[in-house]
């Protein structure tokens, strides 16, 4: 024998007001028709209400991701697609990945990346806008870890002077 139906109509759930059932069966659950406070007009199935799976029209989430500044999941800060980010990226990834081609020149040999740099708005902030495409964050001591008193933005020349096997030991000739 089916399950009642429970009668939904006038009840509130979350933004949605329950007006009217409708004709309608998704699987064996009754589709309900509701007002949104925004305005808009949903068609919700009547467990999706009641176990609170659904609370809008969809205006909810919008209103939610606007506010955390997030927009599809990407980072708040709006740089996600730049060659900066992708720099900061690949400096983490290098360091604390070892699935990450290079891994044993970095994280390997126990190169870090600080944990103020940990957050990318922190990076940002201490070294700024990647200056041109060819230029690449550089570790002025090369056995040193990724910080702001170690790094700064150069070109694959000049980087080719800061090598670990260009560097002269002292009193070596």
């Amino acid at each position: 024998m089916p399950r009642p139906i429970v009668d939904l109509i006038g009840k509130r759930f979350g933004r949605l007001v329950v007006i009217e059932i409708t004709s309608e069966r998704k699987r064996k659950y009754v589709v309900w028709k509701a007002y949104c406070d925004c305005g808009n007009v949903a068609f919700v199935v009547s467990h999706e209400l009641v176990h609170g799976r659904t609370q809008s029209c969809g205006c909810l989430r919008t209103e939610l991701l606007k506010k955390n500044q997030y927009r599809s999941g990407r980072p708040k800060h709006g740089y996600w697609n730049t060659p900066t980010y992708s720099t900061w990226r690949a400096m983490l990834n290098r360091c604390s990945n070892p699935c990450v081609n290079g891994y044993e020149y970095y994280g390997g040999r126990g190169i870090v990346v600080c944990n103020q740099w940990r957050d990318f708005e922190n990076f940002l902030h201490d070294m700024g806008q990647r200056p041109s495409l060819q230029h690449s964050i550089d570790r002025i001591d090369p056995d040193g870890n990724y910080e702001p008193s170690n790094c700064c933005w150069a070109t694959s020349q000049e980087q080719a002077r800061n090598r670990r096997i260009s560097k002269r030991k002292v009193g070596s000739k």
